[in-house]
């Protein structure tokens, strides 16, 4: 049971989530159904018992129904008897970049249609600044700290000169599979960056990738730059700076 706990409860999380974008409570479903081999395990059927407070419904066959189900919207799609029916895959969470003070602006909404394309225009904060860094999270909380962090596009090798003098077009493009790629580019200079990053790692993932980043950090001259930490250190710092 302790092998897949974690997999069962972030199941119930995705739930939450379904529930609570529709305005629903656990109450306003009638009935329960689930389809899948493991759908079986006694601790399912418990956690689901215990979430909507009813028994899970019996009435399909677990092993079959997926298979079942896609063979009849095969078949309707190859008839060409498909009526109303169009799947469409959507940005399970929002993505934004971060902000200093520790926030996040959302750029693409949760549900968007997939694929997806939306451009941002940034322009550099201090004079003489030499590098840009736009950091990448993925989630619906206003705090950077509890979002999930994707990754940093760095545009290094700036020209000199006062802050706001180099303006960069951010392209976010989402494909079919959730892949995102950030492209900057200057126009005035044609200089431009691009990084890909993955919507749909789990938080485990997330966490080994941020964990990778603070090794790296560690070996760095300057502890206190580059990286995602060093990011956050800056970044604090500034909102800190301000306050005082």
């Amino acid at each position: 049971m302790l092998l897949t706990e974690h997999l069962v409860e972030r199941t119930l999380n995705v739930c939450e989530q379904v529930l609570a974008a529709r305005g629903l409570e656990q109450a306003d479903i009638a009935e329960v159904l689930l389809v899948g081999g493991q759908s079986r395990m006694p601790l399912v059927r418990e956690r689901i018992r215990n979430f909507f407070g009813r028994e899970p419904s019996k009435a399909v066959h677990p092993d079959e129904a997926v298979a079942l189900g896609a063979a009849l919207l095969a078949h309707s799609i190859d008839a060409g008897e498909i009526e109303g029916v169009v799947l469409v895959d959507v940005l399970p969470m929002s993505i934004g970049v971060g902000l200093p003070g520790g926030r996040v602006r959302k750029i693409v909404e949760r549900n968007t249609s997939l694929p997806f394309k939306k451009s941002l225009g940034i322009e550099t904060t201090r004079d003489d600044q030499e590098t840009l860094e736009v950091p990448i999270f993925q989630g619906d909380n206003e705090k950077a700290q509890d979002n999930e962090y994707l990754g940093t596009l760095v545009i290094a090798g700036l020209p000199k000169g006062p802050r706001g003098s180099q303006a960069f077009d951010i392209v976010f493009s989402l494909s079919g599979e959730s892949i995102l790629s950030v492209t900057a580019e200057d126009k005035k200079t044609g200089l431009s960056a691009t990084a890909t990053f993955s919507t749909r790692d789990t938080p485990e993932e997330v966490k080994k990738r941020l964990a990778d980043s603070a090794v790296a950090d560690d070996h760095r001259a300057n502890g206190d730059r580059g990286g995602f930490f060093g990011w956050l250190k800056r970044l604090f710092r500034k909102s800190e700076a301000r306050a005082s």
